[in-house]
């Protein structure tokens, strides 16, 4: 019976120790994201189209139980990319009203749904085209003095 309750003990040290969170820096200074709705956290919902997902059912598992713009019922891939770098918040939509001041340091979401590489297909539905995300962070680089960022293209 002692070498059970040694056993017992060990794995509950184990699983404890395993639960415990460490909050430190993240492993990069920020995220940059760029695609479509597959990781499109609610810049559509800022633009003048049809292309949205800011109702339910979307945003019903996510930690807000609310809508927020993401295609999907919870959490985005980049999201949970955001979570193992050790952020402690999600990157912002580029034209939500998060996205001022400081709250850009860690990054921003350029993401729209329904845009591409084909910049008339993506303003016949009122999406921006990667053309128009890069030329947006060229800017942003610039008034920055062109810091370096971890990119995650999604398309």
């Amino acid at each position: 019976m002692g070498l059970r309750r040694c056993i017992s003990a060990a794995f509950l040290v184990f699983m404890v120790s395993s639960v415990v969170v460490v909050h430190g820096d993240p492993l990069v200074p920020a995220l940059l994201l760029f695609g479509d709705s597959v990781v499109d956290v609610g810049n559509n919902n800022n633009l003048q189209t049809l292309v949205k997902a800011n109702f339910l059912p979307y945003g019903r598992d996510f930690n807000t139980h609310k809508p927020t713009g993401r295609f999907s019922n919870g959490k985005l891939a980049t999201d949970f990319t955001a979570e193992y770098l050790g952020f402690t918040s999600y990157q912002p939509a580029y034209l939500s009203q998060e996205a001022r001041g400081r709250n850009i340091l860690t990054g921003v979401n350029f993401a729209s749904a329904a845009s591409g590489y084909y910049e008339p297909h993506s303003t016949a539905i009122w999406s921006f085209d990667i053309g128009t995300a890069v030329g947006i962070l060229q800017g942003l680089a610039e008034k920055s003095g062109n810091l370096l960022y971890l990119v995650l293209a999604a398309i």
